[in-house]
């Protein structure tokens, strides 16, 4: 990622600067929208790679469209997994849960569905929106833009029967 080794100095420095501001605000909007609507839905959104690394368990085999994550039942109910899981698939999409990722640090930290948060991870193959030579655009992205959109939908209309 870098061309040469980071100083501790600028290791703190941007810890200072990005990691714990985003971790402190995150935390902040989870517990204002936890106190004024008693539950709260919280998507952490990434991209994965078409296969996996070889470092990883599934090392050079090739992945679903989606994977969704939850870290077992841990940081979202499976209701709320299976739920986006039908919109993914409803258009054309393969999915998996909680493989070959499970749900990073984000999830894991704030995901707390017995008291009311609800965190899901959504990884979303490279392939699918993106030429990953250039990483331009491919054909494949309005499509995904249109279920990303539909499952922030689907989501509301769940928060909404459920308050």
């Amino acid at each position: 990622m870098h061309e040469r080794k980071l100083t501790v100095a600028e290791v703190m420095a941007r810890m200072g600067g990005y990691y714990h501001p985003y971790h402190a605000e995150l935390k902040s909007l989870l517990a204002a929208g936890q106190a004024r609507f008693g539950k709260v839905y919280h998507v952490s959104g990434h991209c994965m790679s078409a296969t996996g690394a070889a470092t990883h368990a599934d090392a050079g085999k090739p992945r679903a469209d989606f994977c969704l994550g939850n870290r077992n039942g841990e940081t979202c109910s499976q209701e709320l997994l299976e739920l986006v899981g039908q919109v993914v698939t409803q258009d054309g999409f393969s999915c998996t849960f909680n493989d070959p990722y499970l749900g990073g640090e984000i999830v894991r930290r704030y995901g707390a569905p017995a008291d009311g948060v609800e965190s899901i991870q959504v990884e979303i193959n490279k392939r699918q929106f993106m030429d990953v030579n250039t990483f331009k655009k491919n054909d494949g992205f309005a499509a995904i833009q249109a279920t990303a959109t539909r499952i922030l939908e689907t989501l509301v209309k769940h928060a909404q029967r459920h308050s």
